[in-house]
């Protein structure tokens, strides 16, 4: 297989993987609902999956260095869909915590060992389009994966929509264990010495930036279905 078409399976994976993270802001009230929880509540589904991917991936990516780039994608999909399989499986909404914990780890790491993959199957000097079309499968997971979701939850139930989502993983996995070729990962950097970057004025304020155009966007993202539901009903 050619490995432009390598980069974009990982980038329709990817697409598969950012759906199993935005999804839940378009069906939070019919989560809610089915849980017994307030909307509210339910929100804290998107909380813990943020904080799982911004604190556990880096945690992950560390222990994990030594392991080649095909095993990390293999063990992220793994992680994903036991945390599709505990979503599906275990009722309740502190389970549903637990399983949007697992998803969240497993995201940031198949997400973040895409973007060095893709670079690492690109053409010299294409790597930068390499990794942007695993950004735009991710990106385009929120555009496209969340309405389809609810129409999904609507026709169905919400839970055929992860349903759905395990079996691609595990095709997923099929297609990576085949066709990604084993890859060395460069030497990993000490947690240490990347706080000590921290120190760095302006990667402090390009994290800041970030840190609050993502906030802006997540607090309106995050209740956007109820909110329109609502709106639509007055």
């Amino acid at each position: 297989m050619n490995n432009i078409w390598k980069i974009y399976m990982l980038s329709l994976i990817s697409f598969l993987v950012g759906t199993s993270q935005f999804v839940i802001s378009g069906i939070l009230d019919q989560v809610a609902a089915s849980v017994g929880v307030s909307v509210s509540a339910a929100g804290q589904l998107i909380t813990v999956f943020a904080l799982a991917n911004a604190i556990g991936t880096p945690i992950f990516m560390v222990g994990t260095a030594k392991m080649d780039r095909r095993n990390q994608l293999l063990l992220a999909l793994a992680i994903i869909f036991l945390g599709i399989v505990s979503t599906l499986a275990l009722p309740g909404f502190e389970f549903l915590i637990v399983s949007r914990i697992i998803l969240g780890i497993g995201t940031g790491i198949f997400v973040v060992t895409s973007y060095s993959t893709a670079a690492n199957l690109a053409l010299p000097g294409r790597q930068a389009g390499a990794m942007s079309n695993i950004a735009l499968g991710y990106s385009v997971s929120l555009v496209l994966g969340v309405p389809i979701g609810r129409v999904i939850a609507s026709a169905y139930d919400w839970k055929v929509i992860f349903g759905g989502i395990g079996i691609f993983a595990v095709l997923g996995f099929i297609a990576v264990a085949k066709t990604i070729p084993p890859m060395k990962s460069e030497a990993p950097i000490p947690l240490g010495k990347q706080l000590v970057m921290l120190k760095n004025p302006k990667i402090l304020f390009a994290l800041c930036v970030s840190l609050f155009v993502f906030t802006g966007y997540s607090v309106v993202n995050t209740y956007i279905a109820p909110l329109l539901t609502s709106t639509i009903s007055i």
